[in-house]
């Protein structure tokens, strides 16, 4: 059986330049989770460091594209992909199916985006940005909203109409919203269907244990969550009257 990084882990310690790298680029920096520790650096356009978990240590190499880091890692010869997201202090790690949420740990503080300033980083990283860790609350409904994308639907006997609902937040602040709908009209010549589709995005972050919702970055409004768990146990996630499961 292939070793994933998965399993517990010890700190790995950042230094040097590395570190003055942190205040500039989100990516590096040292980040914990339960199972893995990373330590990145960058050099150039690219970057290098080091995955450590109870199975050994991993050379880890990576691009940057757009707003993740795409690499991978050896292990017995054999190479593993991997992609990397960061929103604010909390770092997203999916390979083969693993997918960990690490924490950023003290001395490594995210900041502006790599030659760039403050003010455009703000944007690319709202979802959160700043506030994802800011309380042990904020941080399981990041989680929770992380973990898979939400899905709703309602239907009406009255009229026939049906219509769903999907959402799918990402950890670099975006969230995709798409609709869809039926219609079914009986009349003389039969019954009539009809589908309907729509869509928007957006950025989100989570603030006070409330999820914000924004257009544009800039202006920012709070929406109240319900989190309750279904007979099954599943979670449900109750926003402006409507309730969300878990979907594929």
């Amino acid at each position: 059986m292939k070793r994933t990084l998965v399993s517990a882990a010890a700190i790995c310690v950042l230094q040097g330049s590395a570190f003055a790298q942190a205040s500039r680029d989100p990516f590096v920096g040292t980040f914990r989770g339960q199972s893995l520790v990373i330590s990145l650096q960058r050099s150039g356009g690219s970057y290098a460091g080091v995955g450590t978990s109870s199975n050994g240590q991993y050379q880890l190499r990576a691009q940057r594209m757009g707003q993740i880091l795409l690499g991978s890692y050896m292990d017995g010869g054999v190479p593993h992909a991997f992609q990397i997201a960061v929103q604010g202090d909390l770092m997203q790690f999916a390979s083969e199916g693993a997918n960990i949420m690490l924490q950023r740990q003290a001395g490594a503080v995210a900041g502006a985006t790599p030659g760039g300033s403050t003010k455009g980083s703000a944007r690319a990283g709202g979802g959160g940005r700043g506030s994802v860790a800011a309380t042990p609350q904020d941080r399981q409904l990041t989680q929770l909203l992380l973990s898979s994308r939400w899905c709703a639907f309602s239907y009406s006997q009255t009229s026939g109409t049906s219509h769903t609902e999907r959402v799918q937040y990402f950890p670099n602040g975006t969230v995709t919203q798409s609709t869809g709908g039926e219609t079914y009209n009986s009349g003389q010549y039969g019954t009539v269907a009809g589908q309907s589709s729509g869509g928007r995005s957006g950025m989100w972050r989570v603030q006070g244990g409330m999820l914000m919702l924004s257009d544009d970055g800039q202006t920012w409004t709070p929406q109240p969550l319900q989190v309750t768990r279904n007979s099954n146990g599943y979670p449900i996630v109750t926003a402006n009257g409507k309730e969300y499961s878990q979907c594929n």
